[in-house]
């Protein structure tokens, strides 16, 4: 509790929703060399971009723009509802 006052989360000052989270999820393989505009993830799975973070090289992007491309060592900060983002997710490695 002590480190959550010393350090809030931006989910600390925004209140979602019952069925809404914010998720780290890895790119299915068959994003990887695609942008975000192409991948069109909101439109197919209803979920938002919110950030990257890129470990090669490293560093975060928040709110990525749509011609961003997508590496396989990137992992994206997603928010939806979390049967979206669950879905998205088993789509890792396919």
């Amino acid at each position: 509790m002590a480190a959550q006052l010393i350090n809030p989360t931006l989910l600390d000052f925004i209140p979602l929703e019952e069925h809404y989270r914010v998720m780290d999820v890895a790119p299915p393989d068959n994003c990887y060399g695609k942008t975000l505009i192409e991948l069109d993830l909101r439109k197919r799975f209803g979920v938002f971009v919110l950030a990257i973070k890129e470990l090669v090289p490293m560093r975060f992007v928040f709110l990525p723009p749509p011609e961003f491309v997508i590496k396989p060592s990137d992992i994206l900060m997603m928010i939806g509802k979390e049967v979206d983002l669950l879905r998205l997710r088993a789509r890792e490695g396919s």
